[in-house]
């Protein structure tokens, strides 16, 4: 399928500190595809290179085939921006943040009227269309942020985080209106909700370092792990840290680990589950657990090590 979002060999540094490097990722048109990492990987700073509030030190990208260097201003008409901090104007109303903005991008002022109206009904905020930011929530404005790069109607949307912050109700809202709009736009979101990820994603980016270390859809990411599983086993009491010597000879075994009263481990193979068990099982056990990899685990075992 054809890329509707392309970064080739992107590097940036942020106070001589690498935030990105020499990444590349395409987002296929018409998608929705997530960007999942932790805190200071990098996430924020793809998306702000992208709308142009950053600029790249490196690389080139592309929005629909156009250089955003290059055709800045046609790339921004295009796209809409949703940061992960709140940036409404504090000394207008909502509906004069929400109206100008929608000015900038060329929209009638009768489609503005129109579009503002129903947002602020789907959201719940029209009765505070006309009072300032800070006598909001931070869900709200959350809400309203969203609304706010939609108003435009964009071929493109670039969402940082967007449900953090937003009560239950909205965020379903949110992801309900991404499904009704998703065969008509690309959408690209990070996000730190591996459920949200897993769900409304159709493909998945895990970045670290910097860098993107896994790429796919998620039954693509999960089978890359060989039907890995993980498994715990929960005692009654807790259990000390000697007990880890029995995975000593036990090399197909990943990440053995003490949580709390838990022995947790990684392994492809259920004869592991059993050696490990024939070992405790004069301890008192409370219960065990047996899953299939998931991407939470996929993304913990990239940042801890151990499953790349």
């Amino acid at each position: 399928m054809e890329a509707s979002i392309t970064l080739k060999s992107i590097a940036k540094k942020i106070d001589k500190e690498v935030v990105l490097a020499d990444l590349s990722i395409g987002v296929e048109n018409n998608s929705n595809h997530a960007i999942i990492g932790q805190n200071g990987s990098g996430k924020s700073s793809i998306l702000k290179i992208l709308v142009g509030i950053v600029e790249k030190d490196a690389g080139i990208a592309y929005i629909d085939g156009k250089d955003i260097s290059t055709r800045s201003n046609e790339t921004r008409m295009m796209t809409g921006y949703m940061p992960q901090y709140i940036d409404l104007d504090d000394e207008i109303t909502i509906y004069e943040n929400l109206f100008i903005y929608s000015q900038l991008f060329n929209v009638s002022e009768d489609k503005a009227k129109l579009r503002i109206q129903n947002f602020s009904e789907i959201f719940d905020f029209k009765e505070f269309l006309f009072e300032k930011s800070s006598n909001l929530s931070l869900g709200m404005l959350r809400s309203i942020q969203f609304c706010r790069a939609l108003l435009h109607d964009p071929k493109i949307l670039l969402l940082d985080q967007p449900t953090s912050g937003m009560d239950p109700q909205n965020k379903l809202k949110l992801w309900n209106i991404i499904d009704r709009i998703g065969n008509d736009k690309t959408i690209l979101f990070s996000t730190q909700d591996f459920s949200e990820a897993e769900k409304y994603a159709d493909r998945i980016s895990i970045i670290h370092q910097g860098d993107i270390k896994m790429d796919g859809s998620l039954g693509t990411l999960v089978n890359a792990t060989k039907g890995l599983n993980k498994f715990e086993i929960r005692f009654k009491h807790s259990v000390d840290e000697e007990i880890l010597s029995i995975f000593n000879d036990m090399p197909t075994v990943l990440k053995p680990t003490i949580n709390g009263n838990s022995i947790e481990f990684y392994s492809n193979s259920k004869n592991d589950f059993f050696k490990v068990l024939r070992h405790v099982i004069d301890l008192e056990i409370e219960n065990i657990d047996i899953n299939f990899c998931r991407l939470l685990d996929l993304y913990l075992g990239l940042v801890e090590n151990g499953l790349e």
